[in-house]
């Protein structure tokens, strides 16, 4: 890790992944572009929103760089393209925000000068999620705000595309730990509010399609990447079969096609069939 670095001197650039939220979007950038920590860039990554996102965007947010991609490539895909431009635009950290993250103005000020005091002490610090709906407060292997110094990159590549939702982000923290060469520094007092009250996106998130998807990268993970027959089987109980349960004695709609998304989520990720394979809700 670098030695006699100081705050002052660290660039940061942010990347925010998008579709189909304008509205959360808007709040984001408003408490992103608020930070009293200069930011050297802001990436607004979009899946190809459908919403007037693009033109928010470059209305509202001119110091925001927006960069569209033609086809929905998911979180893992949008992270992989943000974190990229992020890493070639020279910034010395990178800084991962899910578009319904809400801010307070000093939160980088603060994550910077906890992971530079002076020498560099982490390379990845990981703030906690405040979540309004349970009253709960918890640090995540998420793209909830996770600073990401630019060796992490450099040595690891970048997020696997190939999960396309969900845990891409987990898989990317993973990755890094197993090399041993990096600190991931967790900071359960700096925290981030993760905004999920749009009744549209809670209604997208219940969509059958969103099982699959982490069920299956669940399932990938731990049988091809920790190759772990243990955490397997144990992953085939509590999430496919746990899941599945949970769907069935709950008062959810469209029990039958939740129930076949997750034991197809199954047996995608133990046959480590990754790719967008589902059109997601």
């Amino acid at each position: 890790m670098a030695a006699n670095v100081q705050p002052e001197f660290e660039t940061v650039a942010a990347v925010i992944v998008t579709r189909n939220r304008r509205e959360n979007l808007r709040h984001c950038l408003e408490t992103l572009l608020a930070q009293t920590y200069p930011l050297s860039a802001v990436f607004v990554v979009d899946n190809s929103s459908t919403d007037g996102t693009a033109e928010m965007v470059k209305g509202e947010f001119s110091p925001a760089i927006y960069h569209r991609l033609p086809d929905n490539v998911g979180s893992g895909g949008g992270y992989r393209t943000g974190l990229g431009l992020a890493f070639e635009e020279g910034a010395s950290w990178l800084w991962a925000i899910d578009d319904e993250v809400v801010l307070e103005p000093d939160v980088l000020e603060r994550m910077m000068a906890r992971v530079a005091q002076p020498h560099r002490v982490a390379d990845i610090l990981l703030p906690a999620e405040f979540d309004p709906q349970t009253g709960r407060t918890r640090v995540h292997q998420a793209w909830y705000g996770p600073l990401i110094h630019r060796d992490v990159v450099a040595a690891i590549g970048l997020p696997m595309e190939e999960f396309f939702f969900w845990a891409a982000d987990s898989e990317f923290f993973g990755r890094a730990r197993s090399t041993g060469k990096f600190k991931i520094l967790r900071a359960p007092d700096i925290v981030v509010t993760h905004d999920k009250r749009n009744p549209d996106v809670l209604e997208a998130k219940r969509h059958p399609s969103r099982l699959y998807y982490q069920t299956r990268n669940t399932i990938y993970i731990r049988r091809h990447i920790q190759r772990s027959p243990y955490k397997t089987v144990r992953s085939l109980v509590r999430v496919a079969l746990g899941r599945a349960a949970k769907v069935i004695f709950s008062r959810e709609p469209r029990k039958l096609q939740k129930t076949v998304m997750i034991f197809r989520g199954a047996l995608d990720g133990l046959r480590g069939r990754l790719g967008k394979t589902v059109e997601i809700g």
